[in-house]
């Protein structure tokens, strides 16, 4: 009996093991105001042991007298509660906004008029949700 609970308890501890195995890192929300500078993992801020901490982003399109535009929105709140977001309508930015996955760290920057002048997404296992 012991031995069979042994063998169980190592075969466990292996496939545990093996669940996680692969390199991961956390990356916490972090929002500079001052800066306009935000950044942050998807799966780092839906892991976070605070319930405030949060980014991500929107993608919309609009029709309006016959133009149809798409728009694009980051938001970042930090674990501290500051937040911080962006606009924008430009091509390439929406783009990057269309490649975002639950894999993905998302940097933003905004000028003070509240537009995203950067938004920067990098997708990859090490972003990994646990």
């Amino acid at each position: 009996m012991l031995k069979k609970i042994a063998i169980l308890s190592a075969f466990l501890g292996l496939a545990a093991t093996r669940a996680f195995a692969g390199y991961h890192s956390e990356y916490p929300v972090w929002v500079n105001t001052s800066m306009g500078w935000a950044l942050g993992s998807m799966s780092s801020a839906a892991a976070a042991a605070n319930t405030v901490e949060y980014i991500g982003c929107s993608l919309w399109s609009q029709e309006y007298l016959g133009t149809t535009t798409i728009q694009a929105s980051c938001i970042a709140r930090n674990g501290a509660g500051v937040t911080l977001s962006c606009r924008t309508q430009a091509e390439p930015m929406t783009r990057a906004v269309a490649s975002i996955t639950p894999y993905s760290h998302i940097e933003f920057q905004v000028d003070s008029g509240g537009i995203c002048t950067v938004i920067r997404v990098t997708t990859s296992s090490y972003y990994n949700p646990r």
